[in-house]
């Protein structure tokens, strides 16, 4: 890349979309299948007394639960095992994929998520599947935001499969030479969205975990979204 490298401030909320169960599916059924067993348990999940006391013990513990495995599921993204080649890692540094909409993220998301089950999908038709919205604050002083340089290919920047991914590679490794510790890039399945790749887990400075539930209806190259309803297509 011929253009200086000149990293910005950067903060606000951004968003992660994950499978996820049906919330009518509670864990605590596994847990603590009785009311004596759910207040035994109590005191080995929560600390916070004004929680204990508006909070039955069974939203108590489904709720430390659904944190727990939020906090891991972004927590074992920087660690090497869990480190592979995607858009902007060659799979030897650690990326936590997020994005600066809902919207973003779930179409960047369901594109993986197809792909993922595209044998069932050949099969079926369609699949019903649930998603889980992750909510984050991030700030940081060294952001390399990709829109703001002319020079870069932006056909590879976005491409629709994985040829475009040694290009964008090597513009994350440039950036993160340089100091990055997270970008600001247009997404390849959002043609307005944003999607916010973090190399670094210390810039995230508040972690609101679980926002929502969303239902979709996933084919072969759209899905349906509930309970709005919207179709998004998948490319």
């Amino acid at each position: 890349m011929k253009e200086p490298v000149k990293l910005i401030s950067y903060q606000g909320h951004v968003f992660r979309n994950i499978a996820g169960l049906d919330p009518s599916l509670e864990l605590t059924r596994d847990i603590a299948p009785s009311q004596e067993a759910q207040e035994v348990l109590k005191k080995f999940y929560y600390n916070d007394p004004q929680m204990v006391a508006v909070q039955s013990p069974v939203e108590r513990i489904l709720q430390r639960s659904i944190c727990q495995m939020i906090q891991e599921e972004i927590s074992e993204k920087f660690k090497p095992k869990k480190w592979y080649a995607s858009r902007f890692s060659d799979g030897s540094w650690r990326v936590l994929y997020t994005a600066e909409s809902e919207v973003t993220a779930l179409k960047e998301a369901l594109y993986h998520a197809r792909n993922f089950c595209r044998e069932e999908l050949e099969v079926k038709g369609f699949l019903e599947i649930t998603r889980r919205v992750i909510h984050l604050y991030v700030q940081s002083e060294y952001c390399a935001d990709l829109i703001r340089y002319k020079t870069l290919n932006h056909h590879k920047l976005i491409s629709k499969d994985s040829s475009g991914y040694p290009y964008c590679q090597k513009l994350a490794e440039h950036f993160r030479s340089k100091g990055a510790q997270m970008l600001r890039a247009p997404s390849a399945r959002d043609e307005k969205g944003f999607g916010i790749p973090i190399f670094n887990k210390e810039v995230i400075q508040k972690d609101f975990g679980h926002l929502k539930y969303v239902k979709c209806e996933l084919k072969k190259n759209s899905v349906k979204v509930f309970p709005e309803g919207e179709t998004y297509k998948l490319d």
